[in-house]
């Protein structure tokens, strides 16, 4: 297929999107294409030509497995040959769809499927997830252009990192050859056409990116975030920012160990999001966080959502089992980790993702080791351009780097971000009592069960029974009560 026309591979009839009908074998309009001149010229000169029956299509888009069949018959319309027809870039499934099977589709009478995805999924969430995610790429058309061209986009905006080994420029080198050959022999030889296209999505980027960058800038003028950015300025977390985002930024896989407290759950994701805005990189950025269960999912995105002084479901979102708040302009999701796996079911190559942050790893479940599973066998094959981060308060390190093994088998790189230490001093029980008689005047005799005033014991001692003394140290356990208290 192309952008005009499909060409049968059989018998080469060149036939006009036009041409295409119904797979019940519907003929094609009146007039439409080859078949409707064709027949004006048969009327105006009287002979009587067969008709040329329309194209039929089957099969399923989402499985690249669609067949075209050229005409209805042997005859000068078509051979009637099924045809296989590869229908996404590179023939990979779950890849987007090439712009002629989009348009022969719509001719055909079918229904477009959303590109990279199954069509048979259904359920509430994944109707909400496939529509956000239309939303977003026709926003951000930059972040959906398959696992190959992503590939090469990411690597253009990059530049090449410094630091980045020439294995993995190599690799993305080759990635951005095959992602621009696809589109070139999807798009025939229509140049012009592909150049308009890359030109239009290159201006919608950089008004996004600067878009990014003013929001970031009035933000951090606005007195409320910097109050809020004193308290964050404490966390281990943000004074290790520059490390953090330097190392996600030159590596694919990186393992952030951290104590508890330290502020990895909350800063990671905004000091990558904000580096990003920061570099005029903005526009290709788009985080998900995991976390372990719901009440955290939907706890830190508030958290985050305050310290950025706006509300949930702008920049900042979450979604969970039976709720959800986010938007199309949501760039940083916190979600469960079955939230994820839905997602992944919906949305193999999790199209218009940049980054994946997994949240206490340490965990190990079931969930999360099947996330693990399915994340490192997306980066090795379909997109070389994700970045994952595995962050965790207790971690064995050399376990997920080796896991996780990049390049020429090198591990994963970890970064450990200390902890802060609070001053502590003991306490005993005997520091409390003797607090009390210093605070009261009331102290515990030694050999007796009741805390009472000196001076009143002595004189209930010369009294003439002892009733006076029992009496007085009982209202003396009174007051030493109160005092403890």
């Amino acid at each position: 297929p192309s952008p005009t026309g499909w060409t049968c591979p059989s018998c080469g009839r060149e036939a006009r999107w036009s041409e295409f009908g119904p797979a019940s074998g519907t003929a094609a309009p009146s007039g439409a294409g080859r078949g409707g001149k064709r027949a004006r010229g048969n009327r105006a000169g009287g002979a009587s030509a067969p008709e040329p029956q329309p194209l039929q299509v089957r099969g399923s888009v989402a499985d690249n497995q669609l067949e075209v069949r050229c005409g209805g018959g042997p005859s000068p319309g078509g051979c009637g040959v099924w045809s296989p027809v590869t229908t996404r870039e590179g023939g990979r499934k779950g890849a987007a769809l090439l712009p002629g099977v989009a348009t022969m589709l719509r001719a055909a009478g079918q229904s477009l499927p959303v590109p990279g995805r199954p069509t048979a999924v259904g359920g509430t969430y994944a109707k909400e997830v496939l529509s956000t995610v239309e939303e977003q790429a026709a926003a951000w058309p930059w972040l959906f252009q398959g696992g190959e061209a992503a590939t090469a986009a990411a690597t253009a905006s990059r530049g090449g990192a410094a630091g980045e080994d020439d294995e993995m420029q190599q690799l993305h080198g080759a990635a951005g050859a095959a992602a621009k050959a696809a589109v070139a022999r999807s798009l025939g030889t229509d140049a012009r056409a592909l150049a308009e296209r890359e030109e239009r999505i290159a201006h919608m980027e950089a008004a996004e990116n600067r878009k990014l960058l003013r929001e970031l800038q009035a933000r951090e003028a606005r007195p409320e975030y910097k109050r809020m950015l004193e308290q964050r300025k404490g966390l281990p977390a943000y004074g290790m920012r520059e490390d953090i985002v330097d190392m996600v930024r030159r590596n694919q896989v990186v393992i952030i160990s951290a104590e508890t407290g330290a502020g990895k759950t909350t800063q990671v994701g905004q000091l990558i999001m904000d580096d990003a805005a920061r570099r005029g990189e903005g526009a290709r950025t788009n985080i998900l966080c995991t976390q372990p269960r719901r009440i955290s999912a939907l706890g830190v995105a508030r958290r985050v959502a305050d310290e950025r002084c706006e509300r949930v479901g702008g920049s900042v979102g979450y979604t969970i089992r039976l709720e959800s708040k986010r938007s199309k302009d949501t760039r940083l999701l916190f979600c469960t980790t079955g939230v994820l796996l839905r997602r992944l079911q919906c949305d193999p190559q999790l199209e218009g993702v940049s980054h994946v942050l997994l949240d206490e790893v340490h965990e190990r479940t079931l969930d999360g080791d099947f996330a693990l599973i399915i994340l490192r066998r997306l980066i090795r094959s379909e997109r070389p351009d994700l970045k994952l981060v595995l962050m965790s308060a207790t971690i064995n390190a050399d376990l997920f780097s080796a896991y996780f093994k990049g390049p020429g088998g090198r591990p994963a790189p970890a970064v450990d971000i200390p902890g802060r230490t609070f001053p502590v001093r003991a306490l005993f029980l005997e520091d409390a009592m003797d607090a009390a008689v210093r605070a009261t005047g009331y102290e515990c005799l030694p050999r007796t069960e009741f805390a009472h005033d000196p001076a009143a014991a002595a004189r209930g001692k010369g009294g003439k029974s002892g009733g006076g003394s029992r009496g007085s140290a009982r209202g003396g356990g009174g007051g030493g009560g109160g005092g403890g208290g």
